[in-house]
């Protein structure tokens, strides 16, 4: 049986020697350009087979391009900067923290940072090529250096320039563990289902006996900073009595007390509420002001859960702060930015906030001094950290600000112009995600990654501040100058320092780094390193938006939309004028294991991808993702999905090619369709050019999957009734032969071509084993879309469901298929040519026309004699077979039999030899070598080779 990995590695080595990816680039290019981008991944982790389903796609639609006519760059691109790369580095010096850096040095931590992300350079390049993506990896675009953060620089400077870069004191998502802040989109990239303690709390109502007002949180580490309560001005409260105790609560919450024995004595309006005071549930001095431990009315109260009274620790929560700004509640913080809590919780001083025991110590001290009404479990989704899976904690700080609220509505419009697979993309994940849009939290105060270009004066009483938008323009403004190779990082970019024009302080760089999805998300502009570098202009002229993106799913809230983000930032301040950055993307779902589980090393679930290019060979994982489900679907990945499609289409499409190979001879492929006049001939190149439009119509649309099966359903026709019908057509030298052979050859050629963005590898062999034209099939040209025969696909069609319903009587009557009928009677008005198919193809004497579809299935004795005939060249070639003879190998056929036997097999004896491929028959009376058994009779033969 074929290898195909072996295979697959002679044409890496074919593509490598002839440089057939730089040749398909410098094809002529009548369509102009077909703008690709490549997602950078990060090569600090070894790549798996989810990043094979990526790459798949993206390599898929430029190769089609490509052969349309168009030219496709595709640069590669990586991503080297940003918390995956220092928390690796971290683990490997075993660091816990932030502090472990600062002692370490920044500097040689930042180098260390650089080299680490090139640890599995080597073997993101090795599996790039041995899966067949072609892809520029000697001219990427990498953004650590100077020239793509300044892009970022320049791109920064266009956002502040637009009124849209601020600083603000806001709650954020904020990771303890990288002690720093996270945005909305990477916060959508971490969530997970927990299920944890929540609690109703008894707040004591100052100066009103044995009265309680019921809050309920599901984080009872903010309570310690508890200040205020909140309620709704316009919903109805009610105060019950509960073992001589008043609880106050929402009337719709009544519910929490299905378990108690209560009585309603009052309904209250949340205005009767507001004002009054309560006793804290801790003794925090800080949180101690006039404005504190009182009730408060605030919007976002609902009665959908809890109690209908929100506790409310103003630095834990945007809501909570809100109010806080509002009614001047103390901003004080209780929990430290390492998620620790400070001195002043004196319990749990220097304790991580989100540990089990910790929280449980907590509700353990409230029921204690009975400040605890009840306790229950509670599922809920929680955000974790996308990196590092630490648990999020909403969090009061400063940071640096992109007000990408304000361009909410231009993102929306330019989102109606993409074009998304799958569709529902558009208006569903990616669209909803859009309406809700946050500012972007664009600092992060951390080390590796691009430093914001923002200089302050350290005079707090003067609020000047510029943003840099080059190295060129830092030393102009600074007086410094510059080395060539000054390393734009910290620590070194925050030396560089200047009197600031007030006179009275220093003009110095503000600590963070950005985001790293603000890195990926300007790539379009950055790996031209745009607009600072020469020909950048150009390159953007020629390559921006994009035609087509591909990534998973999770990028909706990752690249997707920082790709969009900053697009329309830049619109907005006026250096482009067209959003959005692309036009086309399909959005891939993800890979879990076979049971449906996430693959993960600790569950051992993980596929490695080269056990499936060893054993089964790329193109087949790539035609598996393409044809097992829709790219937007999860793929449940099993091998024995790979195993298929060798099997039932590789190999049954290297079985054709054999048989054309058989008798192929000097042939040479026509350029054109031959002109041929029997009906399989016609009727297969129709059905080839049916395939050959259908193709390019679902590519065109990004249909990959609906492209990829209508290629299995060809093969499985080119297979099982063309050839099979045609080869007693190749067996005999005559213009029918000839025919036959060109059309073959001429399909073959075809589909290799067709196949060729789908398989490149099994494309490449199939094109030089049929001896194609040009030196590779991937420097061939899409063939054209044209009109085709249908009423011969139509006609055939119903040829083939006659011959479906006779087999079904056959096999109704117990008759094989080897013993000939006499006739087919068939309502259907047949050309003589198919009605010979259809003849052989039910083994009748004769189709005629009828009123109905019946079979004939009375045998005579003569029929008896053609199917034992029949019966026996089937058993020889059987035996051929077992002994490895080609059809080049001529045999002489011995026959010991009973005279009856003998009789009826000598009246066919022309039959036999052709049917056999033998030179002669003997008949002799002597047992032979080889027991054959014919309609219940023990005949013994002999095959001997000429």
């Amino acid at each position: 049986m074929i290898k195909f990995p072996e295979l697959e590695e002679k044409i890496l080595d074919f593509w490598k020697k002839n440089n057939i990816f730089q040749k398909s680039l410098g094809k002529k290019a009548p369509h102009g350009r077909f703008v690709f981008f490549e997602g950078p991944p990060t090569a600090n982790g070894k790549p798996g087979l989810h990043h094979v389903l990526a790459r798949a796609f993206k390599d898929l639609i430029p190769r089609y391009k490509t052969m349309q006519g168009y030219h496709v760059e595709r640069k590669a691109g990586w991503d080297t900067q940003g918390l995956p790369v220092e928390l690796q580095v971290e683990k490997e010096l075993k660091f816990r923290g932030k502090p472990d850096i600062e002692k370490y040095g920044v500097a040689k931590f930042n180098a260390q940072c650089k080299e680490d992300v090139w640890k599995y350079k080597a073997d993101w390049e090795k599996l790039t090529e041995r899966m067949g993506f072609w892809l520029d990896l000697e001219h990427p675009y990498v953004t650590y250096e100077n020239y793509y953060i300044e892009s970022l620089w320049w791109i920064l400077k266009q956002v502040h320039e637009a009124g849209l870069l601020y600083k603000n004191y806001k709650v954020l998502p904020h990771c303890p563990r990288c002690g720093t802040a996270l945005s909305s989109h990477e916060v959508a990239l971490g969530y997970k289902s927990v299920t944890e303690p929540s609690v109703y709390i008894r707040f004591k109502i100052k100066n009103e006996k044995d009265t309680f007002i019921l809050s309920w949180t599901t984080t009872p580490w903010t309570l310690p900073g508890n200040v205020a309560l909140a309620v709704g001005n316009d919903i109805t409260y009610v105060k019950v009595r509960i073992n001589n105790e008043n609880y106050i609560l929402a009337k719709d919450r009544l519910v929490i007390l299905s378990d108690k024995e209560f009585e309603v004595v009052e309904e209250l309006s949340g205005k009767n509420l507001i004002g009054l005071e309560y006793e804290p549930l801790f003794d925090i001095r800080n949180l101690k002001t006039e404005t504190s431990y009182k009730i408060y009315s605030a919007d976002f109260v609902t009665t959908t859960d809890g109690t209908g009274v929100v506790h409310t620790a103003v630095m834990y929560g945007e809501d909570d702060f809100n109010l806080g700004a509002r009614v001047d509640l103390p901003k004080y913080h209780t929990v430290d930015e390492d998620g620790n809590f400070t001195k002043e919780v004196v319990k749990w001083a220097g304790k991580f906030v989100k540990d089990k025991q910790v929280e449980q110590g907590i509700i353990e001290d409230l029921k204690n001094r009975g400040l605890l009404f009840k306790e229950e479990m509670y599922t809920h989704d929680y955000p974790f950290c996308w990196r590092c899976s630490t648990p999020l904690l909403y969090y009061a700080k400063p940071s640096w600000f992109i007000k990408m609220s304000a361009l909410r509505e231009e993102m929306k419009q330019a989102n109606e112009k993409i074009n998304w697979y799958p569709e529902h993309i558009k208006e569903g994940r990616f669209g909803e995600w859009l309406d809700g849009v946050k500012d972007w939290a664009i600092s992060r105060e951390r080390y590796w990654g691009t430093p914001l270009p923002i200089w302050v004066c350290t005079n707090t009483e003067c609020h000047h501040q510029v943003v840099i938008e080059s190295l060129n323009e830092l030393a102009k403004v600074s007086g410094k100058k510059l080395a060539d190779d000054f390393d734009v990082h910290k620590p070194f970019i925050d030396e560089i320092t200047w009197p600031c024009k007030c006179g009275h302080g220093e003009m110095k760089r503000v600590l963070e780094v950005t985001d790293c999805w603000f890195d990926s998300g300007s790539m379009p502009f950055a790996q031209w390193g745009y607009p600072h570098l020469a020909n950048s202009q150009e390159q953007i002229t020629n390559s921006y938006p994009a035609d087509f993106i591909a990534e998973a799913i999770d990028q909706t809230r990752g690249w997707f939309y920082t790709l969009l983000a900053v697009a329309a930032l830049l619109k907005k301040s006026g250096a482009i004028k067209e959003i959005p950055p692309y036009k086309n993307v399909i959005c891939l779902g993800h890979i879990n294991d076979k049971f449906g589980q996430k693959m993960s090393k600790s569950k051992g679930n993980v596929v490695d991808p080269w056990e499936i290019f060893n054993k089964y060979g790329a193109d087949a994982l790539r035609f598996n993702f393409y044809t097992a489900n829709q790219p937007g679907e999860p793929k449940n990945f099993d091998a024995i999905g790979v195993d298929e499609v060798v099997k039932r289409t590789f190999l049954i499409l290297m079985n054709v090619l054999t048989f054309y190979e058989l008798y192929k001879e000097d042939a040479i492929v026509p350029a054109t369709a031959p002109v041929v006049t029997n009906i399989l001939d016609q009727w297969i190149l129709a059905l080839l050019q049916k395939l050959i439009n259908e193709v390019t119509e679902h590519l065109d649309k990004y249909e990959v999957t609906e492209a990829g099966r209508k290629i299995i359903e060809f093969v499985t026709e080119l297979s099982t009734w063309y050839v099979r019908r045609s080869r007693e057509r190749f067996k005999e030298e005559s213009e029918d032969k000839e025919l036959a052979r060109a059309t073959l050859g001429f399909v073959l050629k075809k589909l290799s071509i067709i196949l060729a963005p789908f398989t490149p590898f099994i494309a490449e062999e199939l094109y030089q084993r049929v001896r194609g034209s040009k030196e590779s099939v991937h420097l061939e040209d899409w063939p054209e879309k044209s009109k085709f025969d249908d009423n011969i696909l139509e006609e055939m069609t119903k040829g083939r469901e006659v011959v479906e319903q006779a087999l079904a009587e056959r096999a109704k009557a117990g008759i094989k298929i080897r013993q000939p009928l006499r006739r087919l009677i068939t309502a259907v008005d047949f050309s003589d040519s198919l009605r010979t198919i259809i003849g052989d193809e039910v083994n009748v004497l004769e189709v005629v026309k009828g009123d109905v579809t019946k079979l004939d299935t009375i045998v005579d004795d003569e029929l008896k004699a053609m199917g034992l005939v029949r019966e026996f060249i089937h058993q020889v070639n059987v035996l051929r077979k077992e002994k490895k003879l080609t059809i080049k190998d001529k045999v002489n056929l011995k026959i010991s039999a009973p005279d009856n036997i003998v009789k009826i097999l000598r009246a066919n004896e022309k039959q036999i030899i052709k049917n056999t491929i033998a030179y002669k028959v003997d008949y002799i009376k002597d047992n032979l070598s080889e027991k054959i058994e014919i309609a219940g009779m023990k005949i013994t033969i002999n095959l001997v080779k000429n």
